[in-house]
């Protein structure tokens, strides 16, 4: 008896077996066939906001939804415009451009993977890039378009100014790596220049930085990404994304007139040994905004700020040492809330830095901070 039990037990396993493996064959077997069974998508425009030329974007994802109780067969997925416009898909992980014969189960989904690269073009304004996906199902075509804009841009990997130099008028200009100033040298960024800054890129002025900013015309110093992190979350809100502007001890006489810099590892540091006396840096109607460690820092030198606004730091926001600074009519403020802040909105301290002073703070007697209808808010947070 124990063993015809046992036999039956095997038996029954085996036709459950069975019809588990044919219920699983029936998904793929049993498709959705009439002209009206369609996929759903989860959105109808993939879009990429400005890119670069040459620089590719990150990755976007559009979800394809099999809502219904029978497998759904895509005949084709086509991306129109081939490899001509730009435009990348990763289609259920396959790389291509045209695809045929894809199945989503019941209730399942697919994924499709756009990215993008614009080649350069004949104009140097935006232009829109538009370019689309083909969906076949069941003798029915379905289209979601792909959008974006695409911006020529020059590109260098360094550049070393050892004379009076003029620099960013006509196109943005991405920079890769580093600008060097060379002491005796000025460098000129005229009204409505734009410099993207890669990852390792950064500037140091050694001779004398003059950024010709106008209301209309702002200058922008900035990183390279501008389209989305995440969903929500653009690259323009992402500081430390490059290294920041800095000034030697032998710089003098920099002036920054409507300029914004931003999303860097630090924004302006500037070393003025111990003269108070002579002009460092001249800010009027500037934003050092989004750094991922100090807004403005100085040490020695004498240091005027109007009409200006730093703001939301991981660091300082402004801290000063040993210098003269005049504060006119600006704001300096600090809401930065992707980590925890490391430092007052303002700093002042009667001393020179010990970087300068040789290990140890010294007492600088010329030293003052002036304000004038200005803003000081922003809390500190204590790690």
């Amino acid at each position: 008896m124990k063993e015809i039990s046992r036999l039956f037990l095997v038996v029954l396993a085996a036709i459950g077996f069975v019809l588990a493996s044919g219920s699983c064959s029936d998904d793929f077997d049993k498709y959705a066939d009439s002209p009206n069974d369609r996929a759903e998508y989860s959105v109808d425009t993939v879009k990429f906001d400005t890119l670069f030329s040459r620089v590719s974007s990150s990755t976007q994802v559009l979800m394809v939804y099999n809502r219904l109780d029978r497998s759904l067969r895509l005949s084709e997925v086509e991306l129109v415009g081939g490899k001509t416009r730009g435009y990348r898909v990763n289609v259920d992980g396959h790389v291509g451009t045209k695809f045929s014969d894809l199945t989503i189960l019941p209730k399942d989904s697919m994924f499709i993977f756009i990215e993008a690269t614009f080649p350069e073009g004949e104009s140097d304004d935006p232009v829109e890039v538009k370019d689309s996906l083909r969906f076949l199902i069941n003798g029915r075509t379905d289209f979601v378009l792909l959008q974006g804009f695409r911006q020529n841009v020059d590109e260098v990997g360094s550049l070393i100014i050892e004379r009076d130099t003029t620099f960013g008028a006509t196109r943005p200009t991405l920079l890769r790596d580093s600008i060097v100033v060379r002491s005796g040298a000025t460098l000129t960024l005229p009204a409505g220049s734009r410099i993207l800054m890669a990852n390792n890129a950064h500037i140091m002025v050694r001779g004398r930085l003059i950024a010709e900013g106008t209301p209309a015309q702002r200058i922008m110093i900035e990183n390279l990404r501008h389209d989305l992190l995440l969903q929500d979350v653009p690259y323009t809100l992402v500081p430390g994304q490059w290294g920041g502007i800095s000034i030697s001890e032998e710089s003098k006489g920099n002036e920054l007139r409507y300029t914004t810099i931003r999303n860097g590892r630090w924004g302006i540091i500037a070393e003025g040994g111990t003269d108070v006396s002579t002009p460092k840096l001249l800010m009027q109607g500037c934003m050092v905004t989004n750094i991922k460690g100090t807004g403005v820092a100085a040490s020695g030198g004498l240091i005027r700020i109007e009409n200006s606004e730093i703001s939301n730091t991981s660091g300082y926001t402004l801290a000063l040492f040993g210098s003269v600074c005049e504060l006119i009519q600006s704001t300096i403020c600090n809401f930065y809330r992707w980590d925890t802040r490391q430092g007052e909105a303002l700093r002042y301290v009667s001393a020179f830095a010990p970087e300068v002073a040789g290990g140890a703070y010294i007492p600088s007697s010329g030293s003052r901070l002036v304000l004038s209808n200005s803003i000081i808010d922003g809390s500190r947070s204590v790690v």
